[in-house]
């Protein structure tokens, strides 16, 4: 007899990986690549999670890979959509100047790169970061492309900064 067609309703094993995350949120596992995509297969359960990499973040080497890691797990909510992060990211210089001026709340010289009807496009920082300065309906842009914009960081994670003029 052969079982076929067949549907899986629960993974125990994603299940308590989910929970043992609610409580202490730090896993160890291997470092792996398929399709030009990093993954994390966790030690115990073998189960793989797509890595997440920040736009700032400092990709892993060809040597990590296969070799234990520590990392967290995002996006808890929905199962289908969790990934890893590592624990001990490391991010470019700029993501690091970027935070000191988020953390100091200091006013930072942006310069428009592109113009959009939704919004004002700028580089912070050398043109490795880069950020939108949303623009209201009723409101006139009256900046070109190539003007400096002082802004002030009003949030900055690993995978966005939003911004607002100073």
């Amino acid at each position: 007899m052969i079982a076929d067609n067949i549907q899986f309703l629960y993974n125990n094993t994603l299940d308590v990986l989910i929970n043992k995350a609610l409580v202490e949120n730090k896993f160890l596992g291997y470092l792996k690549v398929a399709d030009d995509e990093y993954f994390i297969k966790e030690i115990d359960s073998y189960i793989f999670f797509p890595l997440q990499i920040s736009p700032w973040q400092i990709p892993p080497s060809a040597n990590d890979l296969n070799e234990s890691i520590y990392f967290k797990l995002d996006n808890l909510e929905k199962k289908d959509k969790i990934k890893a992060a590592l624990f001990n990211p490391k991010f470019i210089p700029a993501y690091y100047k970027a935070l000191q001026w988020f953390n100091t709340k200091a006013i930072v010289p942006a310069i428009v790169y592109n113009i959009t009807p939704h919004g004002i496009y700028v580089n912070i920082y050398d043109e490795t970061i880069q950020a939108k300065l949303p623009v209201l309906k009723d409101e006139a842009v009256t900046v070109k492309i190539g003007d400096v914009i002082n802004v002030l960081i009003t949030y900055l994670s690993p995978v966005k900064i939003v911004i607002q003029k100073a």
